[in-house]
């Protein structure tokens, strides 16, 4: 792959999960090397491009029965990295960005189980630390539910770095800003109102429990959907710029 042909995104624009499973299985000897550049991938996906994540992290379930077209997305990726191989995340200290700030997102039941997918970023001066791609442990029976779920995922991770930060005697100033990109979801935790429990079991219940706590009495607040970094037009020529 060394004079492979570069491409511009971490995946080919459409994926149809259901026609991947439906090409041939790889042999034994590329299966090996399927999971072992996979394995790799991985500890870099983890330590500094996050931009490869989602990528990898829907390849990852197909190491034990690669299919041809998931070795297709892998040489995608590997093609990716060629077009981009300095790109990285970038620290400043500058006073205007927040120590500590958290995005989180939902893909609704997206995966075969129905279950959805919590997606969830924490940056600090707007550069990126921890990030999370996973599938939530229960079905949401709506969007808003996964992306509360979502939510209250990054509202423990969230809690947890504000500790370790202060350990680091670090502690943000100001309260920690929660992007969430879903109004139902955003009204329920400024309302501290978990839903119904006609639409709740025991356990999401006490998982409601927690967001509705941290809201009540912060160090989390919940801005405007309109404020999120995803949504503003100036971070993402930013992020254009400084990734070009």
């Amino acid at each position: 792959m060394t004079d492979c042909n570069p491409k511009p995104t971490p995946s080919p624009p459409k994926v149809n999960a259901a026609h991947d499973a439906t090409t041939p299985l790889l042999p034994a000897p590329q299966s090996s090397h399927f999971r072992r550049i996979l394995g790799d991938l991985r500890y870099l996906a983890d330590s500094t491009r996050f931009d490869i994540h989602p990528t990898v992290n829907r390849l990852a379930p197909h190491m034990n029965q690669p299919h041809e077209a998931h070795w297709n997305q892998l040489k995608w990726l590997l093609r990716y990295l060629k077009c981009a191989p300095d790109h990285g995340i970038l620290f400043s200290t500058s006073p205007a960005q927040p120590l500590l700030s958290t995005c989180t997102d939902a893909d609704f039941a997206n995966a075969k189980n129905r279950r959805s997918t919590s997606g969830i970023v924490h940056t600090i001066h707007a550069a990126p630390i921890s990030w999370t791609s996973s599938i939530q442990d229960t079905v949401a029976l709506s969007i808003c539910a996964a992306e509360y779920l979502a939510a209250t995922l990054a509202t423990q991770q969230t809690n947890w770095l504000c500790r370790l930060l202060s350990d680091f005697h670090a502690t943000p100033k100001k309260p920690v800003k929660l992007h969430i990109d879903n109004q139902a979801a955003l009204r329920i935790a400024l309302q501290f109102a978990p839903p119904s429990a006609a639409n709740s079991s025991i356990s999401s219940t006490t998982t409601y429990t927690i967001t509705s706590k941290s809201v009540s009495s912060p160090p989390i607040i919940y801005p405007p959907t309109t404020t999120s970094p995803t949504c503003s037009p100036n971070h993402l020529e930013n992020y254009a710029s400084t990734n070009s």
